[in-house]
């Protein structure tokens, strides 16, 4: 029993040394991706109104931040990702409301954006008209692989 027990600490030292040099490798890791001649600061800040930034899309002279709120990612909870558009000083211009954990930003043509929520089931895409505001929802029937969909990507415009 005691070789055991000897042999799971190692196991156990093993791992806790592991997950402690990858957290202090990613750290100084993230701290040297800078290239030279830029920089890295705080874009934006949210407020206590919408939170846990994911995606990103630029649009002309803007940036569309989708916030997804701590909403269950299958969208079972009923909550709300806010999306934001932001000038490129960081100040706020807008936001949508889109029902469901937002997981995609895409921008399509010249005047929408195409936001994708819940990753985990019961997938939906909001198509936001960035003229008039205005949104139209599309529910996907449930997904091939038992869950939703994680992002998007165009292909042949």
């Amino acid at each position: 029993m005691f070789r055991m027990q000897a042999s799971l600490m190692k196991v156990l030292l093993t791992a806790g040394t592991l997950v402690a040099c990858s957290i202090l490798f990613c750290m100084n890791l993230a701290a040297q991706t800078v290239q030279a001649g830029y920089k890295l600061s705080v874009f934006a800040s949210s407020t206590q109104a919408y939170s846990q930034p994911d995606s990103l899309v630029r649009w002309r002279n803007s940036i569309f931040v989708g916030y997804q709120n701590h909403v269950a990612k299958d969208g079972t909870d009923g909550g709300f990702s806010t999306i934001v558009q932001y000038s490129l000083g960081g100040h706020v211009q807008r936001m949508f409301a889109v029902k469901g954990h937002n997981d995609g930003l895409r921008i399509v043509g010249e005047t929408h954006l195409w936001a994708l929520q819940n990753e985990d089931g019961n997938a939906n895409l909001a198509v936001i008209n960035l003229e008039s505001g205005n949104q139209k929802v599309y529910q996907f029937p449930p997904a091939p692989h038992g869950g939703g969909y994680d992002d998007m990507v165009l292909k042949d415009g």
